[in-house]
């Protein structure tokens, strides 16, 4: 046996480290729910960064004599969210009247939840479970989802209801419906009771953000195909948020239609022409569709509308005005945490900068960029639309994941291929990609 197969042979991972790296990565798919900006997280967020540094101590015994070589893409994601942390505790030298400790605070569970996530996802047997477990959480509580309209429908309005459950945030309860369906409230359209689909989210729009994502890594799983498509694409609407049903549209249209690789071609231009047409398409629906449209909303909560106006405008006259964000008080700047350009009433103009240079860099450098582009693109427009990021550390996992490359499952008449190997067992053993 040569040298470089004994090399091999003893970096392949023993049974016990790769079940340490599962136990790894379901502590990471655990903590999803407990830290921002997701269900539990105002209140649990401590229980969710311990875990994820748990998920850290199990990864580094893991990788004890196994060879985990770092992934570019994720190593500039890690350095970019650096950069953003110290700029907002260099903010402090010209804004003396805003909490220090807060910001500190904030930048330690933030950042440090993401740099040992980066490390977690060193392991292509870790990234792949971490992956699959939010897939299945999002596909069974859209499962959920339809079972509960299904029995309001059948039995009554709120039928199955089993009891508040102190979550969200703002010091809001949210009811809980069987079979394990959490409503941000409802509405009744044309006699039919429909619930706003909450999911795990802190708000719905957090939900829409990670069922299409979900729906984007799809193909780098073995679950791409219809079913899962649908009911996570029904999960979706039934968030009834706007931003993030327009957000998958318009990703949806891009990756599809417009994207094209490759020499021109006549079915090439003839998918763009549609694709064309497609935005147009979405456009439409973006304003006029029931219940999601921004009309529609307007008439059922218009407060939500203007409140996106209002940080919108915010955010761009900070732009011209108060481009260091030096004038401002801080976190509890009016509207700053409503989406990606009105924080840059507080972070600044090069705080912004740097959150889509996080976007855009780890893209770019990612060895998988075309199935990259989806979950990265729906995030990204989810952000500028309606989320904030620099609080929101479950946001910077679910960008990591999508700029990580995976082994590529493939239908083979031999059964599953995966990186190129025969066999859906190669994946277990599988170290680092």
């Amino acid at each position: 046996m040569t040298s470089t197969a004994t090399r091999s042979l003893a970096a392949q991972p023993t049974a016990a480290q790769n079940a340490l790296s599962i136990v790894s990565a379901l502590l990471v798919v655990g903590a999803i729910p407990l830290i921002r900006p997701f269900i539990l997280g105002e209140r649990l967020t401590i229980v969710g960064t311990a875990m994820v540094g748990g998920a850290l101590l199990f990864a580094v015994l893991a990788d004890m004599r196994a060879t985990t070589p770092n992934d570019r893409a994720l190593r500039t994601l890690a350095l970019l969210a650096g950069l953003l942390w110290l700029w907002s505790m260099l903010q402090l030298t010209v804004r003396p009247q805003h909490d220090a400790q807060q910001t500190f605070t904030i930048g330690v569970l933030t950042f440090g939840v993401l740099l040992a996530t980066v490390y977690v996802l060193r392991n292509a047997l870790r990234r792949v479970v971490i992956v699959h477990g939010l897939i299945v959480i999002c596909f069974v509580l859209s499962l959920s989802f339809i079972l509960t309209f299904l029995i309001w429908n059948i039995f009554g309005f709120g039928t199955g209801f089993v009891a508040n459950i102190d979550a969200g945030y703002e010091g809001k309860t949210v009811p809980l419906y069987l079979p394990v369906t959490f409503t941000y409230s409802s509405f009744t359209f044309g006699g039919i009771s429909v619930p706003r689909f909450l999911g795990i989210g802190r708000e719905s729009g957090v939900m829409a953000a990670l069922l299409g994502w979900a729906y984007f890594m799809l193909p780098r799983t073995r679950w791409n195909s219809w079913p899962f498509k649908l009911v996570l694409f029904v999960g979706l609407v039934g968030t009834q948020s706007t931003a993030g049903f327009a957000a998958f549209i318009v990703v949806w249209v891009l990756q599809n239609l417009l994207w094209h690789e490759g020499l021109p071609s006549g079915k090439a231009i003839l998918k763009q022409f549609a694709g064309v047409f497609g935005l147009m398409f979405a456009a439409y629906i973006a304003f006029f569709a029931p219940v999601v449209g921004l009309l529609a909303k307007t008439e059922l909560n218009p407060v939500s509308v203007t409140d996106r106006q209002t940080a919108l405008e915010n955010g761009i006259a900070a732009i011209l005005n108060n481009p260091l964000a030096a004038n401002a008080t801080g976190y509890d700047a009016p509207m700053s945490s409503i989406n990606l350009v009105a924080a840059i009433a507080v972070i600044g103009l090069p705080g912004f900068v740097l959150s889509v240079l996080a976007f855009v860099l780890p893209w770019a450098q990612s060895s998988q960029r075309w199935l990259a582009l989806g979950p990265t693109l729906v995030l990204f427009v989810t952000l500028l639309l309606s989320q904030p990021l620099s609080q929101s550390p479950g946001f910077w996992i679910m960008l990591a994941l999508g700029v990580a490359a995976y082994p590529m499952w493939r239908p083979s008449k031999h059964g599953v291929e995966s990186g190129g190997q025969r066999g859906s067992t190669k994946l277990v053993s599988a170290s680092a990609m």
